[in-house]
């Protein structure tokens, strides 16, 4: 190649020439570049929330039942969906040139319509999928435990919130709180209890308990329950049952109650250590 433009050096200069015409041609005309290009949004989201119910349970009775009843609808070229326990997320992919617009209308439309999901959920949220950017990441790490760690990365991330401009701070690699509740199968025959009335019991109390299960020995049962309490000293005072003297059969006297964080999570390190993000 090179040995051709050295015996055409004509050619060589044409090239050349034409060389700096497009770059001078790129530099007056240039494409526009953006550090956050703006684009418009072609997905409509579906999020419900059903505190407690494990992912199967989504699936079967949310999931499932979702999709079906917008399946048909115009304009989607494809619905993805996702169960973890106590939330489930569908996303509905509007074809190419449909307005996401018309798909979320007609898509809320649908979701009020059906009756079929079970009582005690949050009432679906659906929505334009946003495409947030990301400005900042803020690692908050040290030798603290991971309670501690927590109370400071909300405390940060309620402060970061309230700055101009931010519209919204998350926080990941952090366990949920949750209540653990242990219960012996021998204490619970000798005070002539079941697993199941155990569990009744603290779903029929006035405790918050965001999901989770009670365990024993032969099993577990899952925990939905609504109300205030948020701390071990709460459950503990549950009343089980009434006793033929009068007093009450607390779950402080029949469990182990302790405070914890979920058993199955996303942990996030930095320089080997647990961190907030």
């Amino acid at each position: 190649m090179i040995a051709w433009f050295a015996r055409n050096t004509v050619a060589a200069n044409l090239l050349m020439i034409f060389i700096i015409l497009m770059g001078v041609n790129g530099i007056i005309n240039r494409l526009p570049v953006e550090v956050f290009p703006m684009f418009t949004p072609d997905e409509v989201e579906v999020r419900v929330t059903y505190r407690g119910a494990t992912p199967e349970q989504m699936e079967e009775s949310i999931v499932v039942p979702l999709e079906n009843i917008v399946a048909d609808l115009p304009g989607i070229e494809e619905i993805k969906s996702s169960a973890r326990e106590g939330r489930a997320t569908i996303e509905i992919e509007a074809e190419t040139g449909y307005d996401p617009r018309v798909l979320l209308e007609d898509v809320k439309s649908r979701v009020d319509s059906i009756n079929s999901l079970p009582e005690g959920i949050e009432p679906p949220v659906v929505r334009i999928e946003e495409h947030l950017h990301e400005v900042i990441t803020l690692i908050i790490h040290g030798n603290m435990s991971e309670y501690d760690l927590r109370k400071l990365g909300e405390r940060i991330r309620d402060e970061a919130g309230r700055l101009e401009g931010i519209s919204r701070v998350e926080m990941r690699g952090l366990r949920n709180y949750e209540i653990n509740v242990e219960v012996s199968e021998t204490i619970l025959q000798e005070h002539g209890l079941t697993l199941q009335q155990v569990a009744e019991a603290v779903r029929s109390s006035a405790v918050d308990l965001p999901g989770g299960v009670i365990k024993a020995r032969n099993g577990e049962v899952l925990v939905r329950t609504e109300g205030r309490a948020f701390d071990k000293a709460d459950f503990e005072k549950i009343i089980i049952k009434a006793r033929t003297d009068g007093s009450h059969l607390t779950l402080g006297e029949i469990a182990n109650v302790t405070d914890a964080f979920e058993e199955e999570q996303v942990v996030m390190r930095y320089n080997g250590k647990r961190c907030a993000v």
